[in-house]
């Protein structure tokens, strides 16, 4: 299983993760919103490295508005653990709170005082709590509607396109950017269309267009047939952003395309939100695609129902198109920045990421003697793609 988690060095990119503030004088009006814990460590004097990751026990949440915080932590089950809140101060480089209410009477009056970083959405502070360090990572939680993250249904079309001779990269992603992705906001929630770019791998450099459904009846109603030549519903649900939509042809061409089902369906895919996807080759041996859909709809899905804050594997499955009938596996990150704080650079996984991933360790070993080609087996590669925003 080392092998296998070691292997998924090829899925991220390699930056500090603790990096200066990236956005402001001040970050105080950035944290502003409400963040999920990733993972916390903590130390007392002469002691042990504690790291306690809250996904495999429980959630905490964590609000902040104006002056004041509030973090509420619950079990897996949704059975309430504790709560505290009070005010905090944030300036450049510096976080400083004060609890004033707790569940834990003893907590009361008690200050930490942080040294804070803001990398893209994820907030990493370290300082003094209580008597001892305290070293935390949250994840900024967003809206899923919008360009947060692209919400994912159980029916995911992806077509690998190319820029079609004479045009570039810069301009079509400002179009991307500044058109093409607020025209496809008006769609219907229940059909959502965005570029993505590769960021790593294969098709580093080149582009993906998704669009999202929420489930193989949803596609048909816009699209009965993968032939026809004209849509009217897909075409009267663009409206008068028809012509944005034509206009983004003018700069690609689209040689391929899948459309694939979520193993597992919309329980499966329920929450998940990607600002970034990593998608891997996978074939399965001949004779064995029973088995590991059996795999994926039981023993997979129990396990990353309580995944790691910000990620999530899925099992595809072609349901039309060039590869129908296949797999792939696709790794979620919400935000992107969460690959980076996981592996710090592409020759090394933290023990972080370890032990967030260890209880799904079974899975994989289970998983690989199904497969011919998977992550961590010969044959095997990848893409990450990066929502264009």
């Amino acid at each position: 299983m080392q092998r296998l988690i070691g292997s998924v060095v090829s899925v991220l990119l390699a930056i500090s993760t603790l990096a200066s503030p990236s956005r402001g004088a001040s970050i105080g009006e950035d944290l502003e919103g409400s963040w999920e814990l990733v993972v916390a460590q903590n130390q007392s004097p002469g002691g042990e490295l504690q790291t306690w990751i809250p996904s495999q026990k429980a959630r905490a949440i964590k609000i902040l508005n104006d002056s004041r915080f509030t973090v509420i932590t619950h079990s897996q089950d949704g059975t309430f653990s504790h709560a505290n809140g009070g005010i905090y101060q944030s300036d450049l480089g510096t976080y400083h709170e004060t609890i004033q209410f707790s569940s834990r009477p003893e907590w009361i009056g008690q200050e930490g005082k942080f040294e804070s970083n803001l990398n893209d959405d994820l907030w990493h502070i370290k300082g003094e709590f209580g008597g001892t360090t305290l070293i935390e990572t949250w994840r900024r939680v967003k809206s899923l509607r919008g360009l947060g993250g692209l919400p994912l249904g159980s029916l995911i079309a992806v077509r690998e396109v190319t820029l079609r001779e004479g045009r570039t990269a810069g301009d079509f992603e400002n179009f991307v950017r500044t058109t093409f992705h607020p025209a496809m906001q008006r769609l219907e929630p229940d059909l959502q269309l965005v570029v993505m770019k590769g960021d790593r791998g294969v098709r580093s450099g080149q582009y993906l267009v998704v669009m999202n459904f929420k489930d193989v009846s949803t596609r048909d109603y816009y699209f009965e047939t993968a032939e026809a030549e004209d849509y009217p519903i897909f075409q009267a649900a663009l409206g008068a952003d028809g012509k944005i939509y034509n206009q983004l042809f003018e700069f690609i061409e689209s040689p391929t395309f899948t459309d694939y089902e979520v193993l597992g369906g919309q329980d499966a895919a329920a929450g998940v939100s990607a600002e970034m996807f990593g998608l891997h080759t996978l074939k399965v041996k001949a004779g064995k695609e029973q088995e590991f859909e059996e795999l994926v709809l039981t023993k997979w899905a129990s396990a990353w129902s309580q995944h790691v804050p910000g990620t999530k594997v899925l099992i595809l499955k072609g349901e039309r198109g060039e590869n129908a009938g296949g797999y792939r596996m696709m790794f979620t990150l919400n935000p992107a920045s969460l690959r980076d704080f996981y592996i710090p650079d592409s020759g090394t996984v933290t023990d972080i990421y370890n032990q967030a991933f260890e209880p799904t360790a079974p899975l994989w070993d289970e998983m690989a003697e199904l497969a011919e080609v998977m992550l961590g087996k010969e044959g095997s590669s990848f893409t990450d793609y990066e929502l264009i925003r």
